[in-house]
C-alpha cells in the first residue's frame, strides 16, 4: 500500500523528477516519474537500476554539462544541501535525429533519521523555450532591419544593391552566429556565477540573508541563519521577514534593515540580543554580531540589504559569567577587608588589655615584696 501510494503521488508531480541512490560514483537510478518520461522520452524500465552516466553522456550533454552534474552530485553528498545546477544543453534523440534541449536541474538530498543521505532527487526544468526565445527575438529584429532596407531602395537602385544586400546578409549571418555564441557564453557565465554564489552562501558558517523591497522579502538565506532562527528554507523563502519570523516585530533587526534601505549606509551592531521562538513554542534569547550592507541596482538605488549574522551567544554568556564571578569576588574582598579591620581593632583592644594586666601584675608583685619585708 505504501509503495502504491508513493507511486501515485510521485507520478502526479508536475515537474520531471528522477530518484538516485547516493552510491558515488555510480549514482544508480531508483525511479522516474511520468512527467520525466514525457519530457525526455525515456521509460522507467530503460533507466531503473542503471547508472545515471549510462544515458547522461558527454556526446548528448557536452563535457561541460556532464562535469557540472558530477560536481553537483558530489556537492550534495559533501554538504547535505540542495544544489541548483547551471543551465546546460542535453539533446534528446528523436525520429529525425537529435532535438536540441536546454535544462536546469535541482538536486535535493533525502535524509533519514540518522542524518544520512539515502536518496538524491533530481528535479528537471525544461528551459529550452527561454533560450530559443532570445535567439528568435534577435532574428526577428534582423529581419525587420533587412525589410526596412529593401523598402527604402528604389527600383533603379535595387539591381545595383543586390550584391550589397547579399554581402549584408552574409554579415548578418556571421553576426548571428557570433551573437549566438555570445549568448551561449553569457548564459554559461551567468549560470556559473549564480552557482558559485549559491555554493559560497550555502557553505559559509556565518549566517547570511538578503532582504529585498520595503516589506523586506527574503530573497536568499543560508543554512547557518536558518538554524539560528529555528526555521526551514521552504517556510521562509519569498516571504516578508515579519511573516517568516513574526517575533522580530519590535526588535532592532527590522528597524535597522529598513534604515539601510532608506539611507544606503552600512550599519553594524555587536552582541545584540535577539528573541527567537522555536517550533515547540519555547523562547530563546541569542546574542549576535550584525552587519547590514546595502546592495545597489544599476541606477545606484538601494534595492536590497545583505545581512551578516555571527552568533556570539556563548562568548556573551562567558563574559556575563566572568563579570558575575568578578562581582562576587569584589563582594568577598570587601567582606574580608571589613573582617580584617574588625580583627585589627580586636587585636588593638587585646593589646591594651594585656598592658593593663601587666601593670596589675607588677603592682601585685610589688605588694607581695612589701608584705614579705
Amino acid at each position: 500500500m505504501t509503495e502504491y501510494l508513493f507511486r501515485a503521488l510521485f507520478d502526479q508531480l508536475a515537474e520531471p523528477r528522477i530518484i538516485l541512490k547516493p552510491d558515488h560514483p555510480t549514482f544508480t537510478v531508483v525511479s522516474i516519474n511520468s512527467a520525466y518520461e514525457q519530457a525526455t522520452g525515456y521509460k522507467e524500465e530503460q533507466l531503473k537500476g542503471r547508472s545515471v552516466w549510462d544515458f547522461f553522456k558527454a556526446d548528448a550533454a557536452g563535457s561541460f554539462s556532464a562535469e557540472k552534474l558530477k560536481q553537483g552530485l558530489e556537492d550534495v553528498l559533501r554538504h547535505s544541501a540542495e544544489i541548483k545546477l547551471p543551465i546546460f544543453r542535453f539533446d534528446l534523440m528523436g525520429g529525425a535525429g537529435s532535438s536540441p534541449r536546454w535544462w536546469q536541474v535541482e538536486l535535493y538530498p533525502i535524509i533519514d533519521e540518522n542524518n544520512s543521505i539515502v536518496y538524491i532527487t533530481c528535479t528537471t526544468h525544461n528551459v529550452t523555450i527561454h533560450v530559443e526565445d532570445q535567439a528568435n527575438i534577435l532574428e526577428s529584429r534582423r529581419n525587420e532591419a533587412a525589410m526596412l532596407i529593401q523598402q527604402q531602395q528604389s527600383e533603379k537602385e535595387l539591381q545595383v544593391s543586390e550584391h550589397a544586400l547579399r554581402v549584408t546578409q552574409d554579415e548578418l549571418s556571421s553576426e548571428r552566429s557570433e551573437t549566438e555564441n555570445k549568448i551561449t557564453r553569457r548564459t554559461k557565465e551567468l549560470s556559473d556565477s549564480e552557482y558559485r554564489l549559491n555554493r559560497i552562501i550555502a557553505n559559509t558558517p556565518t549566517g547570511l540573508c538578503i532582504l529585498k523591497g520595503d516589506d523586506l522579502t527574503i530573497e536568499i538565506i543560508n543554512q547557518s541563519l536558518l538554524k539560528l532562527w529555528g526555521r526551514v528554507e521552504n517556510d521562509v523563502m519569498g516571504k516578508s521577514i515579519l511573516t517568516a519570523v513574526p517575533e522580530f516585530e519590535g526588535q532592532p533587526f527590522v528597524k535597522r534593515a529598513k534604515q539601510v534601505l532608506g539611507n544606503g549606509n552600512q550599519v553594524t551592531s555587536l552582541e545584540e540580543a535577539v528573541l527567537i521562538i522555536k517550533e515547540n513554542g519555547k523562547q530563546e534569547t541569542r546574542f549576535a554580531d550584525f552587519s547590514y550592507d546595502p546592495l545597489f541596482d544599476v541606477n545606484d538605488k538601494v534595492e536590497s540589504v545583505l545581512i551578516t549574522v555571527n552568533d556570539v551567544t556563548e562568548i556573551v554568556k562567558a563574559k556575563q559569567l566572568l563579570q558575575h564571578q568578578q562581582e562576587e569576588l569584589e563582594t568577598t574582598n570587601e567582606e574580608l577587608t571589613a573582617a580584617n579591620e574588625e580583627l585589627q581593632s580586636m587585636n588593638e583592644e587585646l593589646h591594651a588589655t594585656n598592658e593593663q594586666l601587666a601593670e596589675v601584675n607588677q603592682l601585685l608583685e610589688e605588694e607581695r615584696e612589701k608584705n614579705s619585708d
